[in-house]
């Protein structure tokens, strides 16, 4: 009787470990960030794909820049749009703000700051 509860137990804790196996595939966790979560930005330079959103954010920490806009330009690159405003909080996505995102090289009344790839940033007055 002992021995059946032994090999039920083994059993359920099986089927508890293959099912988080599933679970995690199918979310695509990756083991990697388990494993290197002391090292500083493990989980941004293994999840982030987009370089862009994470050069911008260095160069808005760097000048401390506290809000963005992304203009009508740069809205059908969703990837970068949703990233960027992701990965820059607590930096605030605003409407109104002066400092804005852009794939144009020159924006009128602003002047450029900041390029990465084709993505521009301007500040405006």
């Amino acid at each position: 009787m002992i021995n059946i509860k032994k090999k039920l137990v083994f059993i359920i804790i099986l089927l508890i470990f293959l099912q988080s196996l599933l679970i995690a595939h199918r979310v695509s966790f990756d083991f990697n960030i388990l494993v290197n979560f002391f090292q500083k930005d493990a989980a941004i330079n293994q999840s982030v794909k987009n370089i862009s959103a994470i050069k911008i954010k260095e160069f808005f920490e760097k000048n401390n820049i506290k809000q963005f806009y992304i203009d009508e330009s740069l809205e059908n690159d969703v990837e970068f749009y949703q990233r960027v405003i992701e990965y820059s909080f607590p930096i605030k996505f605003n409407n109104s703000s002066k400092i804005i995102i852009s794939k144009k090289s020159k924006i009128d009344d602003c002047e450029f700051i900041f390029r990465h790839k084709f993505r521009n940033v301007h500040e405006c007055k």
